[in-house]
């Protein structure tokens, strides 16, 4: 019986470290473009999953470099029922989407400039394993009383790209004018 359980447990551990892929498609988007010192934001991944089968949503996190590590609530989501209690988990199922909201709060104090984070979400198709998606990304904090930057309408690569082409279709336009020019005996 002993040896039954060593060969179990042996199974269930090489199992459990086997690395898959997950198809796990997230759009992140932060409420706002900048933040001042003292504001409250929030980072909202709309996530679906596009694997095979269920997987388990343990979960999602924000870290800010110099700020801290935030946690989402998901407090009032359905947990998936066949876990054990002392796991909590939510089951985001194969085609479903889910929207993950993770506020969080730029400290007064916050010197102006650009704030490295990653969220995470963890995540497994089986409810023993973990696995991490992630990407990084800036947010901008500036100082308070200065006005936000604008954002124009057209950059100015485009409008640098744009000039010699309009240039160039204007001498086209007069040049095939003169071609075109009839004769009439």
């Amino acid at each position: 019986m002993s040896q039954l359980l060593i060969i179990l447990l042996l199974a269930l551990s090489i199992v459990s470290s086997i690395q898959t892929v997950n198809a796990l498609s997230t759009h992140y988007e932060l409420n706002e473009r900048y933040y001042y010192p003292g504001d409250a934001g929030k980072l909202t991944l709309v996530t679906r999953n596009d694997e095979l089968g269920d997987l388990y949503v343990f979960q999602a996190y924000m870290d800010i470099a110099g700020i801290g590590r935030f946690e989402w609530d998901a407090t009032g989501l359905e947990k998936a029922t066949s876990l054990p209690p002392d796991i909590d988990a939510y089951l985001l199922r194969k085609g479903e989407t889910i929207n993950i909201e993770i506020p969080f709060r730029i400290p007064v104090d916050a010197k102006p400039g650009e704030y490295r984070y990653t969220w995470a979400i963890v995540a497994h198709p089986s409810p023993i394993g973990h696995q991490e998606y992630s990407k990084s990304d800036s947010l901008r904090v500036i100082a308070t009383g200065e006005s936000p930057p604008s954002q124009s309408q057209f950059p100015l690569p485009l409008v640098l790209i744009a000039i010699p082409i309009l240039l160039l279709a204007v001498v086209v336009s007069k040049w095939k004018k003169k071609k075109e020019t009839r004769i009439f005996f």
